[in-house]
């Protein structure tokens, strides 16, 4: 269950970054709405995503691939990308924030697109990677108290309520 929970919040973090596209390619168009909700989601979606990769997932994987050289190098390269992504939530944050009036943010149309594909790129190339490769690992790797282990982490940071789900699929009710 903890697993099939990672992929969803993948499939979402997909959507999300197709929004994030979306909006970058809208520019200088700009929705406040769809830019608050985009905001909304990803300091939710994303922040609660990397933290239970890095907090508890890669831990412990890192711990079952020990002796593995192959095993332990993957780990490894997916934790550091999780952890760059990682870095980028508060800037992604913020320029969500701030980008949605060109006033407030006194950014260029083209600066803030060309920040918005970075962010989404990378975070697309992160979410292929587990779903190519930590998350077979960890369905093969994994015994039952790291899944119940993962789960307390998922838990503990609460999933978006379902409405803010549904934006992602009515962004463009937003942009006319």
């Amino acid at each position: 269950m903890p697993l099939r929970q990672l992929a969803r919040d993948a499939n979402r973090i997909k959507e999300l970054c197709d929004l994030l596209e979306f909006m970058a390619d809208d520019l200088p168009r700009r929705s406040p709405a769809v830019w608050r909700e985009a905001r909304l989601l990803s300091t939710k979606v994303l922040a609660r995503h990397f933290r239970a990769l890095s907090e508890c997932l890669l831990p412990i994987l890192a711990r079952e691939a020990e002796g593995d050289f192959f095993a332990a190098a993957t780990v490894a390269r997916i934790w550091h990308e999780c952890e760059n992504c990682k870095a980028c939530l508060a800037e992604l944050s913020d320029l969500l924030e701030y980008s949605h009036d060109c006033h407030s943010a006194n950014m260029s149309s083209e600066t803030v697109g060309y920040a918005l594909r970075g962010f989404f790129s990378d975070i697309r190339r992160q979410i292929a990677w587990e779903e190519s490769v930590l998350l077979p690992l960890a369905s093969q790797r994994c015994d039952d108290l790291d899944i119940y282990t993962l789960r307390d982490c998922l838990l503990s940071t609460p999933k978006p309520i379902n409405g803010e789900a549904e934006v992602l699929f009515a962004a463009q009710r937003y942009v006319v």
